[in-house]
């Protein structure tokens, strides 16, 4: 019918109620919280913070959500020992290490971690908590070249 419009139309046709079957489509997209600097890494530190605009207590989360991955790569790649990065929140890391990321003898430059989503829980943060990053070197630790590093943490929020 030619006198048909579009809302009608839409309404008849395509927004049809559902009646009991109800359908929820959740987004799960990752934002990059970062990125996390260091300059001069060297051997023998203990949970050190990485710098995030210059400032080392971590970035504020708006809401709550979960870690679900973490990057790093470093300027040059590493000739001796082993730096580990390690999640925080409000400054203290993680117990739990599927987002640990380590430099050694594979990889030397990069890393890269995620978290299957069956077990992001374990991952939580609620809004106003700190996520950083911390690193750490053994007494082994040799830079192949000026030692600088960035890295990155992934982290889906809550829907509600």
């Amino acid at each position: 019918n030619p006198s048909t419009n579009l809302t009608d139309f839409l309404s008849e046709n395509l927004l049809r109620p559902l009646g009991t079957v109800e359908h929820q489509i959740q987004l799960r997209a990752q934002v990059c919280i970062g990125p996390f600097t260091i300059a001069n890494i060297a051997a023998s530190q203990t949970n050190s913070d990485l710098s995030y605009g210059g400032y080392t207590e971590g970035v504020p989360m708006p809401r709550a959500g979960y870690l679900v991955s973490a990057t790093v790569r470093l300027n040059d790649a590493r000739t001796a020992g082993t730096l580990t990065f390690k999640p925080t929140v409000n400054g203290t890391e993680l117990t739990q290490t599927g987002l640990n990321l380590q430099i050694d003898d594979n990889p030397t430059q990069q890393a890269t971690a995620s978290v299957a989503w069956a077990v992001h829980a374990n991952y939580a943060f609620v809004t106003g908590d700190r996520l950083g990053i911390s690193y750490t070197t053994d007494g082994s630790w040799t830079p192949g070249g000026t030692p600088d590093g960035v890295a990155n943490l992934f982290v889906v929020f809550d829907p509600d």
